[in-house]
């Protein structure tokens, strides 16, 4: 559980300002509704290093920032949590992404608005100028908000190290399809797995069997996640259910990324596979207990706590 300090993780993506709506009672249309509003760094990748710092890893966030007040706000917090940025793009006159959630009373988004317009300077030639970085890290991850033929270079460069893909959406999810045998580690959702595996987004496929579909098509290992229904982790040799800890549910956003920031932990630290799945789940229950997309209480103390608080038989 502890971490590697000889190895050292990129990940490269987004990093957004997120804005998070959360009504208090049902949305009603045409109507001014009473909710709660949190503005937070967010983004994919952001939020994947942010849990990968905070369980001591050694973690490089390549990502895109502008000089506008979003962009300083969002240096200015990787600077006050650690999280090294400094291999990343730096933009004069542009945009910050952004991002906006519309969540139920519940906690469960029912809208996502997004401008990763930025994001396009996360190119190859740019990518190029990190190369030494690249080569000296233990693994990538990349969320598939950045541009396809960045995704494309990155795959094809570097696939001697291991590479774990957040698939982000349905709609950044097919840029993914033609790469499936070159990636060590995919978390799709359910929706997402469906369009990977060729699926009518109506039919009624176990996810167990889109599992197992992945991997054939090429992928090692593969985590389909279910919201609070049972998520399902395959490879090779394994295929297993796992349900999520029960929480009460106060954001959803960014609950994703830590799953893939638990998995990533586990094995640069050579955890096992079954113990890695539930401290990943853990690690996503913990930020679900959050307003913000990422749990400020977040160390391996008490992750360690939560995953022994919790069964996952």
């Amino acid at each position: 559980m502890y971490p590697n300090d000889e190895k050292q993780i990129v990940v490269i993506g987004a990093s957004n300002l997120d804005i998070n709506l959360t009504t208090k009672n049902t949305i009603s249309k045409f109507e001014s509704n009473p909710s709660n509003i949190t503005l937070s760094p967010g983004g994919v990748a952001r939020n994947i290093a942010e849990n990968i710092a905070k369980l001591g890893n050694k973690c490089h966030l390549v990502s895109v920032f502008s000089d506008d007040i979003f962009g300083e706000f969002l240096k200015n917090d990787c600077k006050k949590k650690s999280i090294s940025f400094l291999n990343s793009i730096f933009v004069e006159g542009e945009n910050s992404s952004s991002y906006i959630s519309i969540n139920n009373e519940k906690g469960e988004m029912e809208y996502g608005f997004n401008n990763t317009e930025i994001l396009k300077n996360l190119n190859i030639s740019n990518l190029k100028k990190i190369h030494d970085l690249f080569l000296s890290c233990s693994a990538i991850v990349i969320d598939t908000n950045i541009p396809t033929k960045a995704f494309q270079f990155i795959i094809k460069s570097y696939k001697n190290i291991p590479i774990f893909v957040d698939t982000v959406s349905i709609y950044k999810a097919k840029k993914v399809i033609p790469f499936l045998k070159d990636i060590f580690f995919l978390k799709p959702n359910y929706s997402e797995a469906m369009i990977l595996t060729g699926y009518d987004a109506n039919a009624k496929v176990p996810s167990k069997i889109l599992a197992k579909k992945l991997n054939k098509m090429g992928v090692n290992k593969v985590f389909i996640s279910n919201g609070a229904r049972s998520s399902y982790y395959s490879d090779s040799d394994v295929l297993k259910e796992y349900i999520p800890p029960k929480v009460k549910v106060k954001n959803v956003s960014g609950a994703g990324d830590s799953l893939i920031a638990g998995f990533v932990h586990g094995y640069i630290n050579n955890l096992d596979w079954d113990y890695t799945n539930k401290l990943a789940m853990s690690l996503s229950g913990l930020n679900l207990k959050s307003d913000d997309c990422v749990n400020q209480s977040i160390n391996v103390k008490n992750l360690t706590s939560f995953i022994e608080d919790n069964n996952f038989e």
